[in-house]
């Protein structure tokens, strides 16, 4: 649910309201529709991938390999980036909402302990090396149904996306 939350929020946002960056002004239905996609599937994938790859990762750092425990650790970790994908309703709040995966971070240390059985002395370099691997996933997944999607919808990068425009 919170998935789709943000993928709304992300809809909305640049469906309607847009961003300026790097003098370009990305507004309108192409955008958004875009952004949505982009968002809601990137989430559900990385959270699978992250799940088996942190089990994959847990007995390099004397951790419980265990599928479900790991799926509770990055459910839980990734809880409150979820949440601040909502401040991408107002595509300029999006970086803050992007803060919030800080708190994440600091759960998902919290959690080692807990819930994979991680020694105190291997929680930082298991957070550490997850969390490298873990955004690498991320953005080549975002960027991969980023061209995706815009293959899909004929969107170029300076015609189709409904408002991509030169400001500058």
């Amino acid at each position: 649910p919170l998935a789709i939350i943000g993928a709304l929020a992300a809809f909305i946002g640049y469906g309607f309201v847009g961003r300026t960056a790097m003098l370009l002004h990305m507004a309108g239905m192409g955008w958004g529709i875009n952004m949505a996609v982009v968002h809601f599937i990137a989430v559900i994938i990385t959270v699978i991938l992250s799940t088996y790859i942190v089990d994959m990762l847990a007995t390099s750092f004397g951790s419980e390999k265990n599928l479900n425990k790991s799926a509770q650790l990055v459910v839980y970790s990734y809880t409150p980036s979820l949440i601040g994908a909502f401040l991408t309703i107002i595509p300029a709040l999006s970086i803050i909402g992007s803060l919030f995966g800080l708190y994440g971070i600091y759960l998902w240390y919290l959690g080692l302990g807990p819930i994979k059985n991680t020694p105190e002395d291997k929680k930082a370099g298991y957070l550490i090396v997850s969390i490298i691997v873990l955004m690498v996933v991320f953005f080549v997944i975002s960027a991969i149904l980023s061209s995706i999607i815009i293959a899909i919808f004929g969107m170029g990068m300076y015609g189709g996306m409904g408002g991509l425009r030169n400001i500058g």
